[in-house]
């Protein structure tokens, strides 16, 4: 009851800054008995820890609370929110200081048009240096990066390392045209050049990249590879355990790894 009744009383309170409901059970739920500390100190905290609250809507509530169109923390907050956003937009696990630096300030005056004239880059630029030297996110040359990319990138980058270094796992005088000629021949299909290619070289190179469109066939070639894989190393992929372990981040795209797993093996498959 005591707790319900002091929602009841930040749920009030956030509703006179104009939040919404639904907006303010997600906001208490994350923040508890700090609700209305947090929303009053630190509003451009919750556009990066409330989903659907981006920074536009932070800023509104930091213009209500006097926050003005040059504070320090308003710079950050729209430095680290372009920072995010141009990734998610382009793909891009970085962007160029210079880039970052016009589209925040792009972004600040476009959200208090009527204060355009205080916001200058150079003291963007002064913002940017202090979040990277707060370790709020990562400059490497004039590249910017979010800390969960720059220490993503840093961690795959000494996979491949450890990868490239370690023994390979293919007998190199094996006729790896033989076993794709074999496996051909069992699907009852050829592959075209470019599979066949791509196959062979997955199989005798220590690290690998398939990529391509929609359609062009990837399913078809990793399906390739683990039957000719298998081949090549003598193993029944419907009886051996935990040869083989597939994994991607997207859903759909796991959903997919795992049903050609189950194709070629009874095998337990972790896809992420």
């Amino acid at each position: 009851m005591k707790d319900d009744f002091k929602n009841q009383i930040s749920i009030a309170k956030l509703a006179e800054y104009g939040i919404p409901l639904s907006t303010s059970s997600k906001i208490i739920k994350e923040f508890e008995d700090m609700t209305i500390d947090v929303v009053e100190n630190n509003p451009y905290l919750l556009a990066r820890t409330i989903k659907g609250f981006g920074f536009k809507s932070a800023d509104e509530l930091a213009e209500k609370l006097g926050i003005t169109a040059d504070s320090p923390e308003r710079y950050k907050a729209a430095l680290l929110h372009v920072l995010n956003e141009h990734s998610q937009v382009t793909g891009d696990t970085y962007v160029l200081k210079k880039l970052l630096v016009e589209k925040t300030c792009a972004l600040l005056k476009e959200a208090r048009p009527k204060e355009s004239k205080k916001i200058h880059e150079g003291q963007i630029m002064v913002r940017l240096e202090e979040l990277w030297s707060d370790n709020e996110l990562q400059i490497a040359d004039d590249k910017v990066f979010s800390n969960v990319l720059y220490y993503s990138e840093e961690k795959y980058c000494k996979n491949i390392h450890r990868i490239m270094d370690g023994e390979g796992f293919i007998d190199e005088s094996a006729d790896i045209d033989f076993y794709i000629d074999e496996v051909e021949k069992e699907n009852g299909f050829p592959y075209d050049a470019i599979q066949r290619q791509a196959i062979k070289e997955a199989i005798t190179s220590k690290f690998f990249i398939l990529t391509g469109g929609p359609g062009t066939g990837k399913t078809t070639v990793i399906k390739g590879i683990l039957k000719t894989y298998a081949k090549v190393r003598k193993f029944n992929l419907y009886s051996d355990k935990e040869i083989i372990s597939l994994s991607l981040r997207q859903e759909k795209g796991a959903r997919r790894m795992k049903r050609i797993y189950r194709f070629t093996s009874n095998n337990y498959s972790r896809a992420f």
